[in-house]
């Protein structure tokens, strides 16, 4: 669920429900009230102004809310993010993740997963996990990989988010 915070101010017209002008809109970062507010159509400036005062009897000056932006998924992960956070998920043992790491053993369960790939695909995955330094999360072996573990493809992004952080 996201967080909604003030991240700026608006300039609003009350009659249209328009919006005239607006300071701040980045996230985490709420900028000062302006000092003097100028309202165009009025040829008014008004010197330090308050939120939620009514200005010309049509504008008023609010805050601007915003959600919080939703967290990037990685397009790739390093091996060891990778492996940490299998381990982390539970899919294999701190053994497992750390020989993974060292040596590029496969883990007992990836390999079990690898094993029952077309043999003629079979070569290939298990070059890839005991030898790749990244992962990508578009690769087709990650989707096998979660269908096995019962993941759905937001549990996946949610894995590589994850794992991004470690």
């Amino acid at each position: 669920m996201a967080n909604t915070a003030i991240v700026g101010y608006q300039l609003k017209q009350i009659s249209s429900n328009t919006i005239i002008q607006s300071w701040g809109g980045t996230w985490n970062q709420v900028p000062s009230i302006p000092s003097v507010l100028r309202i165009t159509d009025l040829e008014l400036d008004v010197c330090a102004p308050a939120l939620d005062t009514v200005y010309g009897d049509d504008y008023m000056l609010v805050a601007w809310y915003m959600d919080e932006p939703a967290e990037s998924i990685p397009d790739s992960i390093s091996d060891r993010q990778f492996f940490q956070q299998a381990n982390i998920s539970g899919f294999i043992t701190q053994t497992e993740a750390l020989a993974a790491v060292k040596t590029g053993e496969i883990p007992n369960t990836m390999y079990t997963i690898v094993q029952s790939l077309p043999a003629n695909t079979q070569f290939d995955a298990e070059m890839l996990l005991s030898g790749a330094t990244i992962f990508y999360r578009n690769h087709p072996l990650v989707e096998i990989f979660g269908d096995y573990f019962g993941m759905t493809s937001e549990n996946v992004d949610s894995f590589f988010v994850s794992a991004g952080k470690l």
